[in-house]
């Protein structure tokens, strides 16, 4: 299936089941904890997002800040 991204009235709506949702969490966590120069990751119809999306792109960025 895949997450579906959308922008609707102001908002971004993700959707996904559970192991689609499980999948962006376990991407957000590799970046959040990476101690490497791993600092953003695309996602998009080659990873996980949908093909029906109307937001096909999605990057997880990690800021230097700490």
């Amino acid at each position: 299936m895949g997450l579906l991204i959308n922008y609707e009235n102001d908002e971004i709506v993700i959707k996904g089941n559970k192991i689609d949702l499980e999948e962006l969490s376990d991407y957000i966590k590799k970046i959040a904890l990476s101690n490497y120069n791993i600092n953003h990751i695309h996602l998009d119809n080659l990873t996980i997002v949908n093909d029906n999306s109307n937001i096909k792109n999605l990057i997880i960025e990690k800021d230097d800040i700490k």
